[in-house]
């Protein structure tokens, strides 16, 4: 079990003494991203160009519940980020297609098993992520679902269906020179 937010969690790949060691940070990077030196914060290399570029975090999470929260530092005319989970430890710099990756990206794009599946839950197409956002996500791997309340949408949005018995990995995709997030231990449950 791991200690979030006060509580235990059972069935958290994780000791609730080294939680705070456990923590995943970002350590499978493509071209052009860069990390913190703790990991949590990514950023596109501003001496390449404009594309899109994955980073995935370690450990793997496989079993239980795991929250995580994501801050947006910056994006350039707030063009495209994408943020959620993936099974795929070596995926192509385009990993928003990988047939494991389940996330929210910007421009009404939810992406369930790498395709795009355009304003799925209500996500909106106006400037789903600005610089500022702040959301906490939630992997529940038992009932195989992701969601994520985003604060300034002041709203939830959900995937189902995730397939079973995966392990999965925090996961960003980052296109513009500079664009910049960071994981954080969740702030709040949901």
């Amino acid at each position: 079990s791991v200690l979030v937010l006060g509580r235990h969690i059972p069935g958290s790949p994780f000791a609730v003494k080294t939680a705070k060691q456990l923590f995943p940070v970002f350590t499978l990077l493509d071209t052009s991203i860069g990390t913190s030196a703790d990991g949590r914060r990514i950023t596109h290399d501003a001496t390449g160009a404009t594309g899109i570029h994955f980073a995935v975090a370690t450990p793997s999470i496989s079993d239980g519940v795991f929250l995580w929260d994501v801050n947006i530092h910056h994006m350039v005319g707030n063009t495209w980020i994408l943020m959620g989970v993936i099974a795929n430890t070596a995926p192509i710099s385009q990993s928003y297609a990988d047939n494991t990756n389940y996330g929210w990206a910007s421009d009404c794009q939810v992406y369930i098993g790498g395709k795009n599946m355009s304003g799925h839950d209500g996500w909106p197409k106006c400037q789903p992520w600005q610089v500022g956002d702040a959301a906490t996500f939630k992997l529940d791997c038992k009932a195989l679902t992701l969601s994520m309340k985003h604060k300034r949408l002041n709203r939830t949005f959900s995937i189902t269906g995730l397939p079973a018995g995966k392990t999965w990995h925090i996961h960003a995709n980052l296109y513009g020179l500079n664009d910049s997030l960071e994981i954080l231990p969740p702030s709040e449950e949901f």
